[in-house]
């Protein structure tokens, strides 16, 4: 079989996006217009059964629908991608409209990876061969001035932490949120859930965090034999928070398009990759975070820990429990 490696201009149900770094000093219009030619000229006259392998799946800020799965052919793709049916079409002026419009911020670790791909980076082997387990006496001293992130489960993360740790889950959208709520290049100590070590350095170097000092050996369990301090995010369940909705001040760090689509009364709306700039805004007092399934407000909370905050709860299962109940919805 033949196969076409179409990196990130041909997605499985998408095409690439035209406003990241690549085109800097060229218009999105201009970007998406190169992009129309090159379908136009190289792919979609390829053979409908050749096989397609893009550089990206699910998940990820290169494009707005892709697909979960990892491969397609050429003939389904003019069949089920709407972005190629305007180019088999011939449709420039619409093919331009739908590559540019409706994108999400770009992520900020974006122009850093692109700087490190011109210069050069580490490889996944030198970093994995340097960062080593840390005994807890030694990772406390260095958790002093270097940020942890910890990458295990939403549960795992509330039950008991590091003082100060981000929360960033393995499972879910980790890169894109790494990359949104850490600043590139930052040094880190990792938290992870036992044998994760390696496929948690392994996708942070893939996203250019590669400054990666070591990780906890033997996981919270040893931090707490040692008798680190450990601190919690209570989880709340909706029906919990319905029962003091009247006094409770709730935070949602959902994407604007969501805050529209729904919202609870009276909440106070800053999306996640803003929340570190905004905090001056967030009410004090005890505080209920919600975003829309759990995975982005266990992320703000760690964030607004870090800060100092002692008050924040994190609501289970987010917007999508929540909207139940469609009378509580404004």
């Amino acid at each position: 079989k033949e196969i076409a490696f179409t990196g990130d201009t041909l997605f499985v149900g998408d095409v690439g996006r035209p406003d990241l770094i690549a085109s800097k000093g060229v218009s999105p219009q201009q970007m998406a217009l190169t992009m129309f030619q090159s379908l136009t000229n190289k792919l979609i006259g390829l053979p409908d059964d050749v096989q397609i392998w893009p550089a990206h799946g699910a998940g990820s800020a290169c494009g707005k629908a892709l697909s979960d799965d990892r491969a397609s052919t050429i003939g389904r793709e003019k069949r089920t991608n709407p972005a190629l049916q305007l180019v088999v079409a011939g449709d420039e002026e619409g093919f331009i409209k739908y590559a540019t419009e409706g994108l999400s911020a770009s992520p900020n670790y974006f122009s850093h990876d692109a700087e490190s791909n011109r210069t050069g980076a580490s490889t996944i082997s030198e970093v994995l061969a340097t960062a080593k387990g840390l005994e807890p006496a030694q990772f406390e001293q260095l958790s002093e001035e270097i940020l942890v992130l910890d990458t295990r489960t939403i549960q795992e993360f509330g039950a008991g932490h590091v003082p100060g740790a981000i929360h960033v889950q393995l499972e879910g959208k980790f890169a894109p949120w790494v990359g949104n709520v850490i600043p590139p290049g930052s040094p880190l100590l990792l938290v992870t859930s036992a044998g994760q070590e390696t496929e948690t350095i392994t996708r942070l170097c893939r996203i250019g965090y590669d400054n990666i000092l070591g990780y906890l050996e033997g996981g919270i369990e040893n931090w707490k034999a040692s008798q680190g301090e450990v601190v919690i995010v209570e989880q709340i369940s909706p029906d919990e928070l319905r029962r003091i909705i009247v006094h409770a001040q709730i935070l949602d760090v959902r994407a604007q398009s969501e805050w529209d689509a729904g919202h609870i009364q009276g909440s106070v709306h800053i999306p996640l990759p803003e929340l570190s700039k905004r905090v001056v805004e967030i009410p004090t007092g005890e505080l209920y975070v919600i975003c829309g399934s759990g995975y982005r407000s266990s992320i703000a909370c760690s964030i607004l820990q870090r800060t100092g905050r002692t008050d924040v709860k994190n609501v289970v299962g987010g917007w999508s429990a929540w909207a139940a109940n469609i009378d509580s919805v404004n």
